[in-house]
């Protein structure tokens, strides 16, 4: 799932949407399937990032990452791309000698909706129409995540970024030491407050 807005919004949780969406969804997703990819002879995590992380210059805004003082919209959607490679740094290390890998990857410039569903309005919104005519297909966008997903090449390492289903150079914000594990703690931070309601839902699935 991927989100761009133009506009601060909230979730039901009451987190801001785009950083919710892109990173703070994918974070809970993968922390809940780690037992099973642990458990597996063998097993990759593969995030969408992009190549829009750059657009995060200087890295995470870690004061404000629910962006209630300031919500530029590109500035939000880079910082949750970045996001992404961070966490799979995150990923990498934490679970080195499992048999798990994790990596990012940039699907380069895909024609999709995101940002053509009512989320942008005015000259965003007419810059989101525009650009299918100059991206790549989903198809075409794929490769790299079934290169990462499946070649041997990149299961023989973990923690890299990848572009044209080729290991790529990120922005130097996405290298600084440290901001893995700050984003990993923010994001447990975050949504602790919404774990309880999950694992009653959990528990009231499993007894039903």
């Amino acid at each position: 799932a991927g989100l761009l807005l133009d506009r601060r919004t909230e979730t039901a949780q009451g987190f801001e949407a785009t950083f919710c969406s892109n990173h703070l969804g994918h974070f809970e997703l993968t922390d809940l399937l780690l037992p099973q990819l642990r458990a597996a002879p063998a097993a990759r995590i593969v995030n969408v990032s992009s190549a829009a992380h750059a657009w995060a210059v200087g890295g995470m805004s870690w004061g404000d990452l629910d962006r209630h003082r300031r919500f530029g919209p590109w500035r939000v959607y880079g910082e949750s791309k970045l996001a992404n490679l961070l966490h799979a740094r995150a990923l990498a290390a934490r679970l080195e000698g499992t048999g798990v890998v994790a990596h990012a990857q940039h699907p380069g410039y895909v024609a999709t909706h995101i940002g053509r569903e009512g989320g942008t309005h005015g000259a965003t919104a007419q810059l989101m129409r525009s650009t299918p005519y100059v991206l790549v297909t989903a198809a075409e966008g794929a490769r790299t995540s079934v290169h990462v997903a499946s070649s041997p090449e990149a299961g023989s390492g973990s923690g890299r970024y990848w572009s044209s289903s080729a290991p790529a150079r990120p922005a130097p914000w996405a290298m600084r030491p440290g901001a893995e594990d700050l984003l990993w703690s923010s994001s447990e931070r975050m949504l602790a407050s919404v774990r309880p309601t999950r694992r009653r839902a959990a528990n009231s699935a499993g007894s039903a």
